[in-house]
């Protein structure tokens, strides 16, 4: 039986941009990489181009488990080109999606509205590179050792200070022992100003703060909570779930945070709202990252 021949085509620089991104998240799907890197591309063109990078081995196409469902990640052959041309140093060469609904949930929360552009005074750390690299940006304490690794990060640089928030995305509870080491982790490190969590209900948001709660007082208000159905719709016109929080979306509270006078709550009020609110911001652009074309037929090996 005949080996099939890869092609080898010439990478552009945007071909280069969605391996980069293909690295650093693991995970895309057709509309959110045609949203990015070809806009100006007719979505036809854009199939025909990220055909020639899968049959090169530069990315993979395959189907969430169960569905016909297509996503991206990074070929091995992309890989070996990020590594000689692009990466740092790396501690793991790790790439694959680790969960494929839970990454691109991550995506999707970490970039937002900030998938094309953002502050110039904001970065954006993800789990793969937490994971794989030494990430200068953090303290030393931190890059040596870290015990939890948060879904992402957004490291908010103002002039007197450095916030960081952390991101997690649950869309399965964990033990309740699990919880316990998480937030202690963060409950240590006074570096983490805030943690955002994508939880699937109010019940399992107190089931978190209840486990924050194991080995003493939290800091107050740095737990913040959102709920996931909501945000799938929303995105980051979701609403928080604290009740100090309940009329600030997720976007407005990020990107206050880089402003020079950032809003405060009351960070001694760690309630959960009593009904669920009803967002009257509707939300028009659908989600690029959770959005699907199933009809990749010619990906299909």
């Amino acid at each position: 039986m005949k080996k099939k021949k890869r092609l080898n085509p010439i990478l552009s620089y945007n071909d280069i941009e969605v391996l980069q991104f293909l690295w650093r998240h693991r995970i895309a799907t057709f509309l959110a990489l045609k949203y990015i890197f070809y806009s100006k591309n007719s979505s036809l063109t854009t199939y025909h181009r990220l055909l020639k990078l899968q049959k090169g081995d530069y990315i993979r196409a395959e189907k969430i488990i169960g569905t016909n469902k297509r996503f991206f990640s990074l070929g091995s052959r992309g890989f070996e080109f990020l590594k000689q041309n692009y990466l740092p140093e790396l501690k793991s060469k790790q790439h694959r999606p680790q969960s494929q609904i839970h990454d691109l949930l991550v995506v999707s929360a970490l970039l937002g509205r900030w998938k094309e552009t953002k502050p110039k005074n904001v970065t954006i750390v993800t789990e793969q590179e937490l994971r794989t690299t030494d990430v200068e940006i953090l303290p030393n304490e931190l890059r040596k050792e870290l015990k939890h690794v948060p879904d992402g990060l957004w490291i908010i640089q103002k002039e007197n200070e450095q916030i960081v928030v952390a991101l997690e995305v649950e869309p399965s509870a964990k033990t309740s022992e699990r919880y316990e080491n998480i937030c202690s982790f963060y409950a240590n490190h006074i570096l983490f100003k805030y943690i955002i969590w994508i939880v699937r209900s109010k019940k399992h948001a107190i089931r978190i703060l209840e486990s924050s709660r194991k080995y003493g007082t939290p800091r107050e208000g740095i737990h913040l909570f959102i709920e996931l159905e909501d945000f799938k719709k929303k995105e980051w016109d979701s609403l928080f779930l604290n009740e100090s929080l309940k009329d600030i979306s997720f976007g407005n509270f990020l990107e206050t945070l880089t402003e020079e006078q950032s809003f405060t709550h009351d960070k001694k009020d760690m309630k959960m709202i009593e009904s669920k609110h009803e967002n009257s911001v509707k939300y028009v652009n659908p989600n690029p990252f959770l959005q699907f074309t199933i009809s990749l037929d010619k990906f299909d090996n």
